[in-house]
């Protein structure tokens, strides 16, 4: 099945420059149309944004694993992009959760979280959420599936803000304590 006309190809390919993630931008209006073809496998539909690149932008389109630098119409960097593993588990005793995070963050996870949930039927459940950095992601899901009662692991590719907390350790007179500083401004 034919899914772009030769006429509507030659549009984009005019006036375009590259295809990628849309960029950061203001938004002056937005278009939308739907094909007369009904294909079960995908919507026939077309978005268009028309609107200007915001400042620093300059209209990159962000590739798959960009570095550091991708920003938002505020200014604000965003980190590397990172991966969210999601597992929902309502059979596993509640000792292993705290086993599992230790051994996931020795592996490399940024953070580790168990969030409670509602399963079928009602039972109470646990959904297991890891953060990595991609090249992470396979190796930590096999560890869900290995440490885990799960039978399945979802993986979501992200971008998160940074406010460029730091750790530190304070000495006092009872000892070291631990701490996270934000760097000014945020």
């Amino acid at each position: 099945m034919e899914l772009v006309t030769p006429t509507g190809a030659a549009i984009v390919a005019t006036l375009t420059k590259r295809f990628g993630a849309q960029p950061a931008m203001r938004v002056q209006s937005t278009g939308y149309g739907a094909g007369t073809a009904d294909p079960k496998e995908q919507a026939n539909v077309l978005r268009v944004f028309v609107g200007e690149t915001a400042e620093g932008s300059a209209g990159e389109a962000v590739e798959e694993g960009a570095p550091a630098g991708i920003r938002s119409d505020a200014g604000a960097e965003w980190e590397a992009p990172i991966t969210v593993l999601e597992a929902n588990v309502d059979d596993m005793n509640p000792q292993i959760y705290g086993y599992f995070a230790e051994r996931a963050l020795a592996a490399g996870a940024l953070d580790v979280f168990a969030t409670p949930v509602q399963m079928k039927k009602g039972r109470p459940g646990m959904m297991v959420t890891v953060l990595c950095e991609r090249g992470l992601r396979d190796r930590l899901a096999e560890m869900m599936l290995q440490e885990t009662t799960t039978i399945g692991v979802r993986m979501n590719d992200v971008r998160r803000r940074d406010a460029g907390a730091r750790g530190s350790d304070s000495f006092n007179a009872v000892g070291c304590c631990g701490s996270k500083n934000r760097a000014a401004g945020r």
